[in-house]
């Protein structure tokens, strides 16, 4: 270990030193921080197995942090990684200073390309990557000092990407975490576009393989639901996890399943508009007009991988067709039946606008959530202040509601969603539903499947 440091804001390897003169409060703090979680989480140690190529690649790494112009021999060193595992490079990775870093906020350029350099070869790391760096898709115009390096560090190892593609093919592997990421909110759909689109960026060589793998995925599934022969497991390139929702949703392709809008967001500012129309038609049960346009120009409805896609219709092309219908009626009957066909049509073209049932609840929804899930939920409810073992905890209504909320993602005012059934609550309870369901009806059916598991994990909830 090194001795001392001497009026230091920071340091690199802080757990290497006996004594470290903090230059303030703030420094202090942190490096005691810092000292405290190695002392209760010591670093982990390389096997002798791997130490020879860890030397290696550490030392590869230290002179890719430096700045100093790329040499052909660090990028061969990387390549030594055959027994290298993922826990081996964040040891390695470590070591040289990465997560310090990350607890220290240390945004010197050696420390951005160190984290670059980590986020380009473990992709797990991505969501803390993007948080320290503050990537959230409002900044990319005016970038700030830290991206500005690691842009121009990128670009540098760009040119050496026939090289470095053995290493970028094993992160593609790992690619289907950050999708499952950007499903649960971990990562952000504009800082995960803003990697593959910004210039420069050695992320931007994902985006053509990450695409078309999702559209292969897509068409299995497409292709086995309109076949009726289920794709062997393990089938897909992009995970079978991610995909586990959309399958089950299949079984009822009329429905809606907002789990899948991240994509569409995701997939459109990408500009891939044939996959932003997929995942709307999923989510949305429609896709709209601006995005239909650019993916099949003067089409209206169409099918794609087996999915049946529909245009959202304009309020422009409502209004017209209100008055076309108005006029053929008045010039074929009485004008003194005027009033009534007035009367009429305005109703049917408010309905055709949504304002009858709500823009994201259908009628068939919005029916079985009034006359199957709420009876449902009411008799769960009746059945759980009956439960003895309950009783005698003294659980009462509100907590049993307080549990429902807490299991379902989203619901945050069970009452009013109960008393007043607003469309757009409705939709959130009935997509909460369908993902407790794993891509179910989003019904809750009294005494069978989807009540006795919820009874279950509530009751459980309760008694712990």
């Amino acid at each position: 270990p090194v001795s001392w440091a001497y009026d230091v804001e920071a340091v690199e390897d802080a757990e290497r030193f006996l004594v470290i003169q903090a230059a303030n409060e703030k420094a202090y703090q942190d490096l005691r921080t810092i000292g405290n979680a190695s002392i209760n989480n010591p670093k982990a140690m390389l096997p002798s197995s791997v130490d020879g190529a860890a030397i290696e690649i550490a030392a590869a790494i230290k002179a890719l942090s430096s700045g100093s112009q790329i040499k052909q021999e660090w990028i061969q060193a990387l390549l030594q990684s055959d027994q290298v595992t993922s826990d081996h490079w964040k040891t390695i990775f470590d070591d040289q200073g990465a997560n310090n870093a990350i607890k220290q906020r240390n945004s010197s350029p050696q420390m951005v390309r160190l984290l670059t350099l980590r986020a380009i070869i473990l992709p797990e790391t991505l969501p803390e990557y993007l948080e320290w760096f503050g990537i959230d898709g409002k900044n990319h115009i005016k970038e700030d000092n830290k991206q500005r390096v690691s842009l121009e560090f990128q670009g540098q190892l760009k040119k050496y990407i026939s090289q470095l593609r053995p290493l970028i093919d094993e992160s593609m592997k790992s690619m289907k975490s950050v999708l499952e990421q950007i499903l649960t909110g971990k990562i952000s759909i504009p800082a995960f576009s803003w990697l593959l689109t910004a210039r420069k960026s050695l992320w931007s060589s994902y985006r053509e393989p990450l695409l078309q793998n999702v559209k292969k995925d897509l068409e299995t599934i497409g292709t086995s639901f309109k076949s009726g022969v289920s794709p062997p497991e393990p089938s897909f390139l992009c995970g079978d996890l991610i995909w586990k929702g959309l399958q089950g949703w299949w079984l009822k392709p009329s429905s809606r399943f907002s789990y899948y809008q991240p994509f569409a967001d995701l997939f459109e500012s990408l500009g891939d508009y044939q996959l932003a129309s997929y995942f709307y038609q999923v989510s949305k049960g429609v896709v709209p007009n601006h995005i239909f346009r650019r993916a099949f120009k003067n089409k209206d409805k169409l099918e794609l991988w087996g999915l049946t896609l529909n245009r959202q219709v304009t309020w422009d092309e409502h209004l017209i067709n209100f008055l076309i219908n108005l006029i053929y009626l008045l010039t074929k009957y009485s004008l003194k039946l005027a009033p009534i066909f007035i009367l009429v049509l305005t109703h049917w073209f408010f309905s055709a606008q949504g304002y009858k049932t709500g823009k994201q609840v259908g009628y068939q929804e919005g029916f079985n959530f009034t006359n199957k899930t709420k009876p449902a939920l009411e008799k769960l409810i009746s059945e759980l202040l009956e439960d003895q073992n309950l009783r005698k905890k003294n659980v009462g209504r509100s907590q049993i509601i307080n549990a429902i909320k807490n299991t379902f993602v989203g619901i945050t005012d069970y009452t009013t969603t109960m008393e007043k059934g607003k469309p757009q609550d409705v939709e959130k309870f009935v997509n909460s539903i369908r993902e407790y369901q794993n891509g179910g009806d989003g019904i809750i059916h009294y005494r069978q499947q989807t009540y006795q598991k919820l009874k279950q994990d509530i009751k459980k909830q309760l008694l712990e």
